[in-house]
């Protein structure tokens, strides 16, 4: 869960905890169902398949990838330790210990996120907003050199096979760094929770982050307008 920002880091340690919240209402469900022995082939089927589609549907469907690992990785282990067939003098004991072991992985959990936290945290926040504002300044400035550098290609009067990989080189800079913005700015939300400010600057960047894209795309014609340029005199 830890990550290069504050925002990163809370949203991957809130995916983190989610997937371990599933696995544990879903352990307590099993148990709610099938509270007495389980010695029936009706109750080992049912828990098959409750684990089966438990399983595909955190994999399957839109999660984090932090929600599915920590989902399944614990779920695993109860649902082994729910397929075991018992005769239990006392069913719901059994119940109770296992959550109370369930309750014990998710304090772990929370322990781990606050260490996290702090990482980021301390000596001095690594915020993403702040690194938006950079990251969008740098590609203002990469895509204003990238047009100054098209324009003096396609003014030239003849072709240059090294100023071409180099431009392109410049554009694939400039595609990087606008995937690095998205990625910032996205992250940036769970930072800008309790600052209107943050949260002003946030829409601003998005509002860039539009404007930029528009601007790379523009450039990608004009690249393909300097390669199929054939300098004639």
């Amino acid at each position: 869960s830890l990550q290069k920002t504050v925002g990163e880091t809370v949203y991957l340690i809130w995916c983190g905890i989610a997937g371990v919240g599933l696995c544990l209402l879903d352990v307590w469900l099993m148990y709610q169902l099938f509270p007495e022995e389980r010695t029936g082939d009706v109750e080992f089927y049912l828990a098959v398949f409750n684990g089966m589609l438990f399983i595909a549907a955190l994999l399957g469907l839109n999660f984090n990838i932090n929600t599915a690992i920590y989902g399944c990785s614990f779920f695993s282990i109860y649902w082994m330790e729910f397929l075991r067939v018992r005769r239990a003098t006392e069913p719901h004991a059994e119940a109770v210990d296992t959550m109370k072991e369930a309750l014990q992985e998710m304090s772990c959990c929370l322990i781990g996120s606050v260490f996290c936290f702090l990482t980021v945290m301390l000596p001095y926040p690594l915020f993403a907003i702040s690194q938006a504002q950079e990251t969008a300044q740098d590609l203002v400035f990469m895509l204003c050199s990238s047009w100054e550098n098209m324009i003096s290609y396609y003014s030239q009067t003849g072709g240059n096979i090294y100023r071409q990989k180099r431009l392109a080189k410049e554009l694939q800079g400039v595609e990087t760094t606008l995937r690095r913005l998205d990625a910032l700015v996205a992250s940036s939300w769970w930072e800008c929770l309790f600052s209107q400010k943050w949260f002003a600057s946030r829409k601003m960047l998005m509002d860039l982050h539009t404007s930029l894209i528009e601007a790379y795309d523009r450039l990608l014609c004009v690249q393909g307008y300097c390669v199929s340029e054939k300098f004639e005199e």
